[in-house]
């Protein structure tokens, strides 16, 4: 009795759920992303209280200066007044007193002279000097008066004079508090670009962590599914071995029953003939038709050699057929093997080149600037007084330039390393590998390849043309957006007149005039003045 074989498989065991992973990195990600959000909401808070201080206090110190330079205007003004008066005041009096002797000096002359002036009296003489010393000496009195009021209105600017004391102290007390809130902003500034340097490469790093855990979860998951397709071939392959073993075992039991019922009946033989010529009349008649069917028989049923012989070619057949699609399948996984570790390995390099081309682009922004800011800080320093807050704030804009600098070229330097083990780990071995399973196929397997190659391009060439008509999809949505947001900017500031607010109240208009429950398509076509470029709405 034929015992069939068993087939023990042990099948690999699967990995850690992926998803387990993505939940963790993502956890960490918001955590991380809160925590952050806390920070820079206290810190705008910050720079929002310190800069509204500043605003006030510059406010106060604006008020104050006016008030100040209101007082010195009153003062220079009292001054010169004063000044004015005292002159006039000192020309008047010599003028009264050059009449004076004047006067005293004519009235002796005419005394002297009395006989001889003849029409002219003295009386007439001492009635014109008296009108213009009357004359002067109501302006002298006019004067006086002023004088008073002036002297009054300088006793009024004592207290001002006070009060413009007060307010310099103010001022200049103010003055100090606006820098110190000024140095305050500045330090805190300087904080807020080291935080955000920091923050910076924080975020870096954790984009970094999460693109490895992503390529870590695609290979993982690459892995489950080449490990879950290999089961299947197994499980495909255990049941196809055991249906073979029935049908060998069923074989050989029914081989052997057809040998044993062929060995049970007589061979026709010469044994036969002696005993029917032995024999007479109806026996022997009898007994030649019995021998003459009974040699057909046996004529038509093969013998137990053919039988045999069969079987063993048909069962080669069948083991060839079987160990050629298992070295087939095997070639394939190879092969499959190959082109999915080529491609995950020119997607890195990709996704690397584009990192570091993203990196260099910004390192030579940052350069441009920070040799800018030198150039700026020589042409200051070329100055015969340069501002030493101006210098201050260079200096600082420059260090964290260069620091950021620093920074990117520090990521420029492991992408390369990065991307240089990637093309160590790539080797010619894989190439030549596959070339030899390629140029070592048997025309059997050489078509179960190009079978699969074929399904795969296919199925590769629906994803890629899918992923481009997704990507089509979403330019034009952003397009779209992007004039949506135009639109609604060009509508938000008022003093715009945008050819679409005319063309709603035609349209208004005409469905007023239309009548209700009467829909009709109204096309409204915008075009700028610079660019031929527009949009159609359709209402």
């Amino acid at each position: 009795m034929y015992k069939p074989a068993i087939f023990m498989i042990s099948l690999p065991p699967l990995p850690a759920p992926c998803h387990i992973l993505q939940e963790s990195s993502e956890e960490d990600l918001t955590v991380q992303g809160s925590d952050s959000s806390d920070d820079s909401e206290e810190e705008i808070d910050d720079s929002a209280s310190l800069a509204s201080s500043v605003a006030d206090l510059s406010s106060e110190i604006n008020l104050k200066e006016q008030l100040v330079d209101q007082l010195e205007k009153a003062q220079t003004n009292l001054h010169v007044m004063r000044q004015q008066y005292e002159e006039k005041m000192s020309l008047l009096q010599t003028q009264i007193k050059n009449i004076e002797s004047e006067r005293d000096k004519v009235l002796k002359d005419i005394a002297s002279k009395r006989s001889q002036s003849g029409g002219v009296s003295s009386k007439d003489v001492k009635a014109r000097y008296e009108k213009q010393l009357g004359g002067l000496r109501g302006e002298l009195k006019t004067l006086k008066m002023a004088k008073k009021e002036h002297s009054k209105a300088l006793k009024k600017n004592a207290q001002n004079e006070n009060e413009l004391r007060r307010l310099k102290a103010d001022l200049l007390e103010m003055k100090k508090a606006r820098v110190k809130l000024l140095n305050q902003m500045r330090a805190e500034a300087s904080r807020k670009k080291q935080e955000e340097a920091r923050h910076t490469r924080h975020v870096s790093q954790l984009k970094k962590e999460s693109t490895k855990k992503e390529h870590k979860i695609q290979s993982l998951e690459a892995d489950a599914q080449r490990k879950a397709i290999i089961m299947k071939r197994r499980a495909d392959e255990l049941a196809l071995l055991r249906r073979q073993t029935r049908m060998r075992h069923s074989a050989s039991n029914s081989s052997l029953s057809s040998t044993s019922s062929s060995s049970s009946h007589p061979h026709p033989s010469h044994p036969l003939s002696s005993h029917s010529s032995a024999s007479g009349g109806v026996g022997v008649s009898g007994e030649a038709e019995s021998s003459e069917t009974t040699s057909v028989v046996f004529r038509d049923r093969p013998s137990v050699k053919t039988l045999a012989t069969k079987f063993e070619r048909n069962s080669s057949h069948r083991k060839s057929s079987v160990f050629t699609s298992t070295s087939a399948r095997k070639k394939w996984r190879n092969f499959e093997k190959k082109i999915t570790d080529a491609i995950m390995n020119r997607l890195t390099v990709a996704t690397l080149s584009k990192d570091m081309d993203r990196w260099i682009e910004k390192r030579d922004r940052l350069s441009r600037r920070a040799d800018e800011l030198r150039y700026h800080r020589s042409h200051l320093l070329k100055e015969s007084s340069p501002d030493p807050e101006e210098l201050q704030s260079i200096e600082e804009d420059l260090d964290s330039l260069l620091a950021n600098v620093e920074y990117i070229q520090s990521n420029i330097v492991e992408l390369q390393n990065e991307l240089i083990a990637v093309d160590d780990s790539k080797s010619d071995s894989d190439t030549m590998e596959a070339h030899a399973i390629i140029t070592q196929c048997a025309p059997r397997d050489a078509k179960y390849l190009l079978e699969h190659l074929m399904t795969m391009t296919l199925s590769l060439g629906v994803k890629a043309e899918q992923q481009s008509s997704l990507a089509r999809s979403l330019e034009a949505r952003l397009r779209t957006s992007e004039d949506n947001a135009e639109l609604m900017k060009s509508f938000s500031s008022p003093q715009v007149s945008h050819p679409l607010m005319a063309a709603s109240r035609t349209v208004t208009k005409s469905r007023s005039a239309g009548g209700r429950g009467v829909g009709v398509p109204v096309a409204l076509d915008f075009r700028s003045e610079n660019s031929s470029q527009g949009m159609t709405l359709y209402i």
